[in-house]
């Protein structure tokens, strides 16, 4: 296999931080989803986000700021 050096973990507690946040914002379906995605995106610290679906990931992570794009 090649070079594995880039892959991570989410852990459980990322997973509880999410779903904390899910229930506090009342997101629900596949938002919640959405809210994993960007938690695994924010751990690694990217630095762009592109998605179709910009709406739904600011509201999952409004702190994200312009960093999330549509391509």
């Amino acid at each position: 296999m090649g070079d594995a050096s880039w892959q991570f973990q989410l852990t459980r507690g990322d997973y509880l931080r999410v779903l904390d946040r899910a229930a506090e914002w009342s997101i629900v379906g596949g938002t919640v989803y959405d809210a994993i995605i960007a938690r695994a995106a924010e751990k690694v610290k990217s630095d762009q986000r592109l998605t179709f679906n910009v709406r739904h990931f600011r509201r999952v992570w409004p702190e994200s700021g312009d960093i999330i794009q549509e391509p």
